[in-house]
């Protein structure tokens, strides 16, 4: 491309040129996507605002594109691609076509743009769109290194944008300062699903993330609002984390944002079987906001045959004390491992039974339950005729000393 064939602009379409050169914030009003098994773009149209002024860019991608050295303007493109980004206000509008086998530009008068005009034109289109994001972060990285990649991402101006420029860069092994201003960007992602979605490409690029990367993540994740997508990521983070208990509490500090006890419970049932290093311990602390009793027992459910240190089995029973329902608080108890629990352990629950379920008719069916399960029936005897003294009704307590 030589600076010598284009032409200059009319005043207006220059105007038009200087609005986009600013950086304002992108606003998307309309965006049509579509992109091939590989996840490239082959079609696009989009709007953007940038001080006012509403642009759109249009484009048709039948194959591979290249851009400049300088990663600003298109050298080749296949037959029948095109790009036109269109300036509404003006009418003004750029065109990027293949004529002849070669990459030619026009504008609506059918005249050459200089080089400067045209690469302040492609800088908005990099900005504000998807569009090329792969050959521009690779044909960044070869000029500039990472950080010149990195900085066309902190130029970003909408989710998309940034989500696919995230994309393109963590193909590349990055050290922690690259890592930490990729995900500053991903933290800044509005849309929960395209928040969700660029974490889960962001970690099947970069393995082994140090642990302040994860912590930087999992904070970053921090202002999630939909609990279901905060769920299915949390889901798939937790076989993927550390061994490391700075990473474990800011994965259940972020857990905590999740409102639903109905999305709350599927996490951690999730979890249990799936994580290396996080604790059934941790779990149950993490659940204490879950208000609903049927969810609580759900969990205690799910996790009771996961539940094997001392730790684990005080957090349990801590936990199960917030269930107000004595059919509930029943239910939870009929799911403890009583088989593998020591004397004393199960001691305390006989005690929390008795002092929790004022129902007699649950509270003996609890009792029934323990002493028919635990290997030291014959050692806790004792315990039990105290829990005894709770119920009223002598049917419910005849019912607790036949097996005895």
């Amino acid at each position: 491309m030589h600076i010598s064939l284009f032409k200059s602009l009319h005043l207006t379409s220059l105007a038009a040129v200087v609005f986009i050169a600013s950086g304002c914030s992108g606003v998307v009003s309309h965006q049509y996507i579509k992109t091939d098994s590989n996840g490239a773009i082959t079609e696009i149209k989009k709007n953007y605002q940038q001080f006012g002024d509403e642009y759109q860019v249009i484009a048709e991608i039948n194959g591979p594109i290249t851009l400049s050295s300088d990663a600003l303007t298109i050298t080749s493109m296949s037959k029948d691609s095109f790009v036109k980004i269109k300036h509404f206000k003006s009418d003004d509008f750029l065109m990027i076509s293949n004529k002849n086998g070669e990459v030619t530009y026009g504008d609506q008068k059918g005249s050459t743009p200089s080089k400067n005009e045209i690469e302040q034109f492609m800088k908005s289109v990099f900005d504000n769109t998807p569009l090329f994001a792969v050959e521009r972060t690779q044909a960044l990285i070869e000029q500039q290194g990472v950080s010149g990649a990195l900085k066309q991402l902190e130029r970003a101006n909408n989710d998309e944008t940034k989500s696919a420029y995230i994309t393109a860069i963590s193909t590349n092994n990055l050290d922690l300062l690259a890592q930490s201003r990729l995900l500053s960007v991903l933290a800044q992602i509005k849309s929960d699903y395209s928040q969700r979605v660029t974490v889960e490409r962001f970690l099947d690029k970069q393995k082994q993330l140090p642990e302040q990367a994860w912590l930087t993540l999992l904070r970053g994740l921090n202002s999630m609002s939909s609990d279901y997508e905060t769920r299915v990521l949390f889901s798939k983070l937790a076989p993927q984390l550390p061994d490391a208990k700075t990473v474990h509490q800011a994965y259940f500090d972020v857990s905590k944002t999740i409102d639903s006890d109905y999305e709350k419970f599927r996490l951690i049932s999730e979890i249990s079987s799936q994580s290396i290093h996080l604790s059934i311990a941790d779990m149950f602390t993490a659940s204490a906001d879950i208000g609903s009793d049927y969810e609580a027992y759900r969990v205690v459910n799910a996790l009771a045959s996961e539940v094997k240190t001392p730790d684990d089995f005080a957090a349990m029973l801590t936990f199960m004390q917030q269930i107000d329902s004595d059919y509930e608080m029943k239910r939870a108890f009929l799911s403890l491992p009583y088989q593998t629990m020591d004397r004393a352990t199960t001691a305390q629950s006989i005690e929390l039974a008795s002092k929790f379920i004022d129902s007699d008719y649950e509270l003996s069916k609890t009792l029934i339950h323990i002493c028919q399960k635990s290997p030291h029936k014959a050692q806790l005897t004792e315990t039990v005729k105290l829990a005894l003294q709770s119920i009223g009704s002598d049917s419910d307590r005849v019912k607790v000393y036949d097996v005895l």
